[in-house]
């Protein structure tokens, strides 16, 4: 199996745990690839997107890949992430301000929470802004305990797709 290292071409926000793409163009996340990896895309009601807290429980891979860059392949890129990666709390207000709280710093200089923009569109494009920076992922499903985004990405001219499942922290 080829080795893949991903984390040239993705900046991993450890105080978000979202992947924001680095690379000169981001992928586009409405192509014909996307759809088909999406089989149920439905609009969410931003309601539930917004009430109350979420938390990491898996990030997986459609395609093995090497996150971390130790010459392992994986698709449960979770088991690459330092702890302190998936412990933070996200809350997603309604004011288009989304709040990561971290429990345990990665590191000193990191801040106790950050704060970002964020829209849903009605094609399913979930981003979050951070200045110049976007990181578009797809809306694939909330309900009143669980949020599931794709986030697409490219890597030395492959497309990868993160599954991200959050839950109700508690």
């Amino acid at each position: 199996m080829r080795s893949v290292i991903l984390s040239g071409s993705i900046v991993i926000l450890t105080s978000v745990s979202f992947f924001l793409f680095n690379a000169p163009s981001a992928p586009d996340i409405t192509s014909g690839t996307v759809t088909e990896i999406v089989e149920s895309t439905r609009e969410a009601p931003e309601t539930l997107l917004t009430k109350g807290a979420w938390k990491i429980q898996s990030v997986v891979s459609d395609k093995a890949c090497d996150t971390d860059g130790d010459g392992a392949t994986t698709t449960n890129i979770a088991s690459e992430m330092d702890a302190c990666s998936l412990d933070d709390i996200m809350y997603v207000h309604p004011d288009g301000k989304v709040i990561f709280q971290r429990l345990e710093r990665c590191s000193p200089d990191e801040a106790a929470t950050e704060e970002y923009d964020w829209t849903l569109t009605s094609d399913n494009k979930f981003t979050i802004i951070r200045g110049e920076a976007e990181a578009a992922m797809i809306f694939r499903h909330v309900s009143k305990d669980e949020l599931v985004l794709v986030i697409p990405s490219e890597a030395q001219g492959e497309m990868y797709y993160f599954t991200v499942t959050y839950r109700r922290p508690g």
